[in-house]
């Protein structure tokens, strides 16, 4: 038996269900996308420190700022994902001709 998906109960089995959990995926993506952009506007903070190091400048410029906030959401969004998968078997939805009944990372591969 496997643990995976966590929350059995609801997949994207319907457009409602389906519809939901996209709205889910995009609203987690686009407040930590903001709230990192909102990070980089302070440059007090460890964040900033952390990409101006990589950059090697002291003053991030506006493409800098935008590069870092497209790098990092990327990451985010694979991020919430596999999330998604994991918690939701979230991916492929009706489009789908595989019905999975579980997840596994072998799955994702594929």
């Amino acid at each position: 038996m496997s643990i995976f998906p966590l929350i059995k109960n609801f997949q994207a089995t319907t457009y409602t269900k389906a519809f939901i959990l996209n709205a889910i995926v995009g609203a987690i993506i686009c407040a930590l996308a903001i709230e990192l952009r909102l990070t980089l506007e302070n440059n007090k903070t460890s964040y900033y420190g952390f990409w101006s190091n990589i950059y090697n400048e002291k003053k991030l410029s506006e493409l800098h700022k935008f590069v870092t906030t497209l790098i990092a959401t990327f990451i985010v969004s694979v991020g919430v994902y596999y999330l998604m998968y994991f918690l939701f078997l979230y991916g492929g939805g009706q489009l789908s001709n595989n019905k999975l009944k579980s997840a596994k990372v072998s799955n994702l591969f594929k």
